[in-house]
């Protein structure tokens, strides 16, 4: 998975959704190269701060993260993430960090790859977003990346990434306590809820649940999500007129095309740091092949390898184009996923993908769905209908094994 989360309980439930990195105590020694070469190629991976070794593990093949403190890693299966029930106050957001939501957030300098086809306009880097959940009752944490697609705030994600927020908008106290940050590094700014994930992905992730190995699971298949900015976290502030935003496109670069693949992530960063120094990463790369999903014959995935944004976290980032066309995002990592960055291949499911199965499914395209008027009550029904059942089937496969999960109505 390709999303970061910290804490045994929530390892079984981000194992089962396959897009989760989790961090631990034994995580990796080796830092990535902020430079990465390409023969005679030199391509610059940009980010804004050095990272330092921390240990940790990889559980799953997804790009999101899942760090807990203390608990070595024993899977490399997807899994639901659940938790121990907790007091009755939620988790809040530390005052300091709520303060400083209202900050101007510096702008990022122009960065520039050599020899590449193109430059890295920084306004795309502004689309991106940090989805970034805390568990209740502890210290753990969920994080992964996000692209901001709508100038209302609409946010697609992967479905590892997003399923987090099923259980972020229940009454408290909730499993998670989600936000929306922004930045680098990244601070919190504004609370989200779910507006569409797809019952496919949610029916094989729960078939997952238990389950020793991942031979039967598709990765990517229908591993997307929508999510609908809702408010910000300091009640002081105001929703912007309008978000910065990058348009879809069903595009599917040929290979060899240069791309930037920009996220957030954290493989190898301890949870201290991705708490209080995550940073916006955007790293230059070439597609190296293009494949079907679940032995199918369409331009579902991109492949990349041995490239610095192929790290837990970067899951839901974006894969940009010449011209800024968002193209795709980072969701997995193939069989060679190895120690270090250059042993990794990232997979990224294709925006003409996700396209044409939202339309199967819903009846709307993208851009259709992202022009659909009031956002706000189909996230409310969403919740209400799907949602809710979503959390049912969850919380039921939990309850057999003794676990409650909070704000859940049994």
């Amino acid at each position: 998975s390709m999303v970061i989360k910290f804490g045994w309980m929530i390892l079984a439930i981000i194992l089962m959704s396959g897009a989760v990195y989790v961090i631990t105590s034994k995580l990796g020694s080796t830092v990535p190269n902020v430079h990465e070469e390409r023969g005679s190629d030199v391509a610059t991976d940009t980010i804004d701060v050095p990272t330092t070794p921390s240990n940790t593990d990889v559980v799953s093949k997804h790009a999101s993260v899942e760090v807990p403190a203390e608990v070595p890693a024993v899977h490399k299966v997807p899994s639901p993430k659940v938790s121990k029930p907790v007091s009755e106050s939620a988790l809040a957001v530390p005052k300091s960090t709520v303060e400083s939501a209202d900050r101007v957030l510096p702008l990022i300098s122009t960065v520039v790859a050599e020899n590449t086809a193109f430059e890295l306009d920084p306004l795309w880097r502004d689309a991106l977003v940090n989805l970034y959940c805390v568990v209740s009752g502890s210290d753990d944490v969920v994080s992964g990346s996000g692209v901001i697609i709508d100038r209302r705030g609409i946010i697609l994600t992967n479905a590892h990434v997003g399923m987090s927020f099923l259980f972020s908008a229940v009454n408290a106290p909730s499993l998670y306590e989600c936000t929306v940050r922004i930045g680098s590094p990244a601070e919190p700014r504004y609370r989200a809820e779910l507006l569409y994930i797809p019952a496919g992905w949610i029916d094989a992730d729960i078939a997952q649940f238990g389950k020793t190995d991942d031979k039967n699971y598709v990765y990517g298949k229908q591993d997307y999500a929508l999510l609908y900015i809702t408010a910000t976290i300091n009640a002081r502030a105001s929703l912007p007129s309008s978000f910065p935003f990058m348009q879809t496109e069903n595009i599917v670069p040929a290979k060899g095309t240069p791309v930037y693949i920009l996220g957030y992530p954290a493989s190898y960063l301890g949870a201290t740091t991705v708490v209080k120094d995550l940073y916006l990463i955007s790293s230059h790369s070439f597609v190296d092949a293009i494949k079907p999903i679940d032995m199918g014959t369409g331009e579902d995935v991109m492949a990349f390898k041995g490239t610095i944004a192929g790290q837990h976290g970067t899951s839901g980032g974006a894969i940009v184009e010449s011209g800024g066309k968002f193209v795709g995002i980072p969701t997995y990592y193939a069989e060679e996923f190895g120690n270090t960055t250059d042993d990794n291949v990232l997979h990224a499911i294709t925006i003409a993908y996700i396209d044409a199965d939202l339309k199967k499914s819903t009846g709307y395209s993208l851009k259709e769905f992202s022009r659909r008027t009031d956002l706000a009550s189909l996230s409310v029904a969403f919740m209400a209908g799907e949602g809710k059942k979503y959390q049912r089937l969850y919380a039921d496969e939990w309850e057999k094994r003794g676990y409650v999960i909070p704000g859940v109505s049994y």
